[in-house]
């Protein structure tokens, strides 16, 4: 099964906390750089290629998705007729397919259309980039690079085909025969509808020959010898289908590790992975490749030894799209798998450890912020300027705060009641919490919540009662302080604590603004959607103070024009901005209402 539904409890989306194929392989490069990515999110400009890949990897998958069945095929790509978002136009007869040369034929004629959709919507995805190299341009990429590296893709798949209709269809063509694809989440094409292992999460689309049967000329009724249009069907790999925007992953059942794959070949006995890479293989990060798919391969191995899953796989591949070529990884031993898990979850708890003290830059008297250069986020008055002038020159000023001085972790003693939950948290997450108040009367009360999914799994099991939280996080929301607890945080009953064992702050005292001044070190912006559906953006900045850095967010409305024009090399003041958590570290957020945000000079000034 290519992917399951993720833990009780646990978010759908994207998470930092839990390990992924490509956070390991940051992690293997050097653990600061992953801590500045997947920590505290650090963002790299963007080059055309980081676009590219997503999209090349979309448009393969759509061609993938064509049938060589339908009655009345479109000469065109479907897929790129349903990003333009206009009905595909069906053609009179169906394909004569006698050969491999002709189904080369069929879909190499799709290519053009369907590169021309992913030069324009790459083109648009680059404008709308909010942080690029300013020495590249979309422009650098051509519809015949595009072109080429789709039909690449396709004569990789080519050899699939080729390779089943030598084996007259595999082991899996009866049971295709009898009552079509096999498989409980099918591989994704046209003719079907979406599906997800929770149906409420395939989007509602309108009434289109896109998903309707009545196009589809079952090839399944011949009996003997299996031809080429069955095999095509049978071949076609399981892969994320474009038309669900939610992620389709597989989670570990513990919650701590996940992935999502790009493709899975199942018309043999065991199935294959395969990762599509847009490029030749002679990238430097091209020998993050094995750690990727080995990464795949225990994970899928791992979920099939926890749940009892029938699965083997075969083989991991990676599909290098530029040459064509495959490069073949090695799989882990099923006698190595309790090892591995072992060495992961090392990690994995590990990087949960990892603080703040890793912001810290420069290093060791040199400026290492993953592959920014120092000229490249500096303004342009101080080019030519020592490190240690910059430095200085950055020392915020009173009333302005170091960021390592930013409150971290605190204890507080206080009684706890009313816990409610799991119910979501404004990043749509599904968390326990309750109220802590001083005192019975509650003179102060505060919410005291799960800064994550599962972090706390103890605090919904709480009577009412008095308790002291050791390494509690303080923060606010809407303009009232509360307290996040994770898993570095404890909870103990007050006939347990050694009374003055800790220094305890008061509730009533507990600090949730600060004011902070820096140099603008990255830019991001992203939107989506909530576990509810509801549209929701973000946009951040990275502030350096000449010794830490720490992540600005504003969300929503919290949004401004004064905010969306930052670039890297600007000076910012900002007062009031309100503190917040993400995977157990600071997070500044402004307040649209209460938050003061002032340029102090624009970089691109100078």
């Amino acid at each position: 099964m290519p992917y399951v539904k993720p833990p009780l409890g646990g978010p759908i989306g994207r998470s930092r906390m839990r390990l992924s194929a490509s956070s390991l392989v940051a992690w293997e490069r050097g653990k600061r750089d992953w801590f500045l990515k997947y920590k505290i999110a650090l963002k790299t400009p963007k080059n055309p290629e980081m676009i590219l890949g997503i999209i090349i990897e979309e448009a393969l998958i759509g061609l993938m998705m064509e049938s060589p069945s339908s009655k009345h095929i479109p000469e065109k790509s479907i897929w790129a007729s349903w990003m333009n978002d206009v009905e595909y136009v069906p053609t009179d007869n169906a394909p004569v397919i006698n050969s491999i040369s002709d189904l080369r034929k069929w879909i190499n004629k799709k290519i053009p259309d369907a590169a021309k959709v992913v030069w324009n919507e790459g083109k648009i995805k680059w404008e709308k980039s909010i942080y690029k190299r300013e020495d590249r341009e979309w422009e650098d990429v051509g519809i015949h690079l595009i072109e080429k590296m789709l039909t690449g893709g396709i004569e990789l798949f080519l050899e699939e085909i080729t390779q089943c209709f030598e084996k007259k269809g595999g082991p899996h063509l009866e049971k295709w025969r009898l009552n079509g694809d096999p498989f409980p989440i099918p591989a994704p094409c046209w003719h079907k509808k979406a599906t997800h292992p929770i149906p409420e999460k395939v989007p509602k689309h309108l009434e289109s020959n896109f998903f309707d049967n009545k196009y589809f000329n079952n090839p399944f009724t011949n009996k003997g010898e299996p031809n080429l249009k069955e095999v095509w069907e049978i071949t076609r790999p399981w892969a994320k289908d474009p038309r669900v925007w939610q992620p389709q992953r597989l989670y570990h059942q513990e919650g701590w590790a996940s992935g999502e794959m790009d493709l899975m070949l199942r018309w043999e006995e065991n199935a294959k992975i395969v990762d599509i890479k847009a490029s030749d293989g002679k990238s430097k990060y091209s020998v993050g490749l094995p750690i990727q798919l080995r990464f795949y391969g225990w994970l899928i191995q791992e979920i099939k030894r926890i749940s009892g899953l029938k699965f083997e796989l075969s083989g991991l591949e990676g599909w290098y799209l530029k040459v064509p070529f495959r490069k073949m990884v090695d799989l882990i031993h099923p006698s190595e798998l309790p090892e591995e898990t072992q060495r992961l979850k090392n990690i994995w708890k590990e990087q949960q450890e990892t603080d703040r003290v890793n912001s810290k830059c420069p290093i060791d008297g040199e400026f290492n912020l993953l592959s920014n250069s120092l000229e490249s986020i500096t303004p342009k008055r101080w080019k030519g300027e020592s490190l240690e002038t910059i430095c200085k020159n950055l020392e915020p000023e009173y009333p302005y705060s170091k960021i390592l001085s930013i409150p971290d972790r605190l204890n507080v003693k206080g009684n706890i009641s009313g816990k409610w939950g799991p119910l979501n948290n404004h990043f749509g997450e599904l968390v326990h919490g309750a109220l802590i108040s001083n005192s019975k009367r509650g003179t102060v009360n505060l919410t005291l919540e799960e800064s994550q999914p599962n972090s706390h799994h103890k605090l919904s099991e709480l009577t009412d009662g008095e308790y002291v939280i050791l390494d509690a996080m303080p923060g606010i929301w809407r303009d009232m302080a509360r307290l996040y607890v994770d898993e570095k945080s404890k909870i103990i009953p007050i006939d347990e604590y050694n009374e003055g064992s800790q220094e305890l702050t008061r509730l009533g005292r507990i600090l949730t603004k600060t004011d902070i001044q820096g140099l603008v070190v990255s830019r991001s912006l992203n939107s989506g959607k909530r576990l509810d559906g509801r549209p929701w953006t973000m946009e951040s900045c990275h502030l350096w103070d000449g010794e830490a850095i720490i992540e600005l967010v504003a969300f929503g409305s919290a949004i401004g024009g004064k905010f969306s024009s930052l670039i890297c090399g600007d000076l910012v003041k900002v007062r009031s901005a309100e503190l917040g958590w993400r995977n157990g570290i600071p997070q500044l957020r402004l307040n649209p209402r209460k938050t003061k945000f002032e340029i102090i000079e624009k970089e691109d000034s100078n």
